[in-house]
């Protein structure tokens, strides 16, 4: 007796063996295949961002001071040296100029938590948490100049959300969040990038060493080239930006790295 193909019957209970069978293999093999389009997808898809914010707050001791910007420079004892924070107040404000007035270049205590990206450090201060404890003899951070002359690529952006607090903080998407941000008083920082990706900031203060704020609003989350004087103050490299030499570059989407290219016309 000739042996009959089997076929599906939408009212049976069960289905055969066989076609069970292919259904399962084709089940897995959409399974596979959904992984790995999701992993091609995912490996491609531009990194949200690096930085962080650690919301627990914890209670800090070093030397304020208020120049280039308000830090707090707290000692490292492990490693004979001391680590740098930048210090923002709460929501999109900077440190009350009056109060880094009152307490630069003295030892002082705070209540903050931690926003850190790569080697930048900052701490939001709990408002009415900072207390005076004694005076410094003198400014504990070296300034070295670097060059006269540093023309660089790249974006204005606001220290405390690229930072940490919004991720990625950057681009066009975030331009109304960093000009709020940097009029509160949140220092500016120019992010440049190579083209490995690599990120690095400079903050940035005026050609005499002032701290900067509207001058650059209308050139912020835009692809800009900058000249001016970079300096190192301790870990922090600073450009004395000239606010003469801005220059827009051409527009396009930048979803790359900043590179110097066509100044705007």
């Amino acid at each position: 007796m000739l042996e009959e193909d089997e076929f599906f019957i939408g009212w049976e209970e069960q289905v055969s063996s066989s076609l069970a069978g292919y259904v399962r293999k084709v089940a897995i093999v959409v399974f596979l295949l959904g992984i790995g389009v999701a992993a091609i997808a995912a490996a491609f898809q531009q990194t949200i961002g690096s930085g962080s914010w650690n919301l627990e707050v914890k209670e800090f001791k070093g030397i304020f001071v208020n120049s280039p910007v308000p830090l707090l420079i707290v000692s490292d004892r492990e490693e004979d040296g001391f680590e740098v924070y930048y210090l923002v107040s709460e929501f999109k404000h900077g440190i009350p100029e009056n109060l880094a007035k009152e307490n630069h270049l003295r030892e002082v205590t705070l209540q903050g938590s931690l926003i850190q990206n790569g080697r930048e450090q900052m701490l939001e201060v709990v408002d009415g948490s900072l207390r005076s404890v004694t005076d410094v003899q003198a400014h504990p951070l070296e300034t070295v100049s670097l060059a006269d002359d540093f023309t660089v690529c790249g974006e204005i952006v606001d220290s405390k959300c690229y930072f940490g607090v919004m991720n990625p903080g950057i681009r066009k998407s975030h331009r109304a969040c960093a000009i709020n941000c940097i009029m509160g008083g949140i220092p500016p920082v120019f992010l440049m990038e190579n083209e490995e990706g690599e990120k690095n900031c400079l903050l940035l203060l005026g050609s005499t060493g002032e701290m900067i704020q509207k001058e650059v609003l209308e050139y912020v989350a835009e692809p800009v080239e900058v000249s001016g004087a970079l300096k190192q103050i301790g870990p922090i490299r600073v450009l004395h930006l000239d606010l003469t030499s801005i220059k827009r570059l051409s527009r396009g989407m930048h979803t790359g790295p900043y590179l110097c290219g066509t100044p705007e016309v």
